[in-house]
């Protein structure tokens, strides 16, 4: 069969060692593809990106099946979540043409009174005329109606969002969820529940969210955002202090997430640096026979005078 018709665990279990430092990109791309797929999709698209920047010579078949699982997933048109855009600030209205201070105030007092003392004798005639007594309130002393506040404009219609806005959603999304659910004061002791159950998921939780705002390097400018970058920094501290008290609680030789992993740099010609391997020990060389040690007092030749 093809690398395309490899099960994906076929294909993580023939994963190369030389890409060990960016595995993290695929495994988490696995676990957000039923749930997330159109994530999964651009988080596996940045492993491949990062992975053929790397040039190793022994992920080549791998990287063939991962791209022909990026082109079956680009055909069947995986649908972005969708998201509400801004709403635009109303426009202020233009302000009339401006006329010296002394000329706008006398004009302004003059048209007031003027309007005023006229609409008053119109109302005290009117009232006279009528056979009132008392005339009504002047119109100088009404006060106009207040004007009916103005209906809100509809919100906009969801929009499908880019691969950024997608990837930067679920990032923060799973950051809060886990910071929620953090307890930092708590050591996570294997006698606390907390520690057994929870713990681990908070670790891996926002792991998780460190990876996917790494993904974001995919893009234009090959940087995390200004403001994700305290975000991602938290994020992967506390996962790996978190990791590595439960790897001590529970004596474990690794903890939930991968300690090895760093953020990379996309605008370094090495992207990640190369895992060291260490050289397989040497057995050392077999023991020569060797002659027994002479005694303390040898014995004296025989025959000699």
């Amino acid at each position: 069969t093809s690398n395309g018709h490899r099960s994906p665990s076929a294909l993580m279990a023939s994963f190369p060692a030389s890409l060990g430092g960016i595995r993290t990109y695929f495994d988490r791309a696995e676990e957000l593809k039923a749930s997330h797929p159109y994530v999964a999709h651009h988080l596996r698209l940045f492993g491949v990106t990062v992975a053929m920047r790397l040039n190793h010579s022994d992920a080549g078949h791998f990287l063939l099946a991962q791209m022909e699982l990026l082109e079956a997933e680009k055909a069947a048109k995986l649908q972005p979540p969708l998201v509400r855009p801004r709403q635009p600030a109303p426009a202020a209205p233009s302000p009339p043409p401006a006329q010296p201070a002394d000329v706008v105030g006398s004009k302004a007092e003059e048209a007031a009174d003027e309007s005023l003392a006229a609409a008053d004798e119109a109302v005290q005639g009117e009232a006279f005329a009528n056979g009132n007594k008392e005339a009504p309130a002047a119109a100088s002393d009404k006060v106009p109606p207040a004007e009916a506040p103005q209906p809100a404009p509809p919100a906009p219609a969801p929009v499908p969002a880019t691969p950024q806005q997608a990837i930067r959603m679920l990032a923060v999304d799973l950051y809060e969820r886990g910071r929620a659910a953090d307890k930092p004061t708590l050591y996570p002791s294997p006698s606390v529940q907390w520690g057994v159950v929870e713990a681990p998921r908070v670790a891996a939780c926002l792991h998780a969210s460190a990876v996917l705002i790494d993904s974001l390097k995919l893009f234009d400018d090959k940087t995390v955002p200004a403001d994700l970058l305290p975000v991602q920094a938290a994020a992967h501290r506390r996962s790996r202090q978190l990791a590595q008290q439960i790897a001590n609680a529970f004596k474990m030789s690794s903890g939930p997430i991968p300690m090895s992993w760093q953020p990379v740099d996309m605008m370094a010609a090495v992207p990640v640096p190369t895992p060291v391997v260490p050289a397989p020990k040497q057995m050392p060389p077999p023991s020569q026979p060797q002659a027994p040690p002479s005694p303390a007092f040898p014995s004296v030749p025989a025959n000699q005078h």
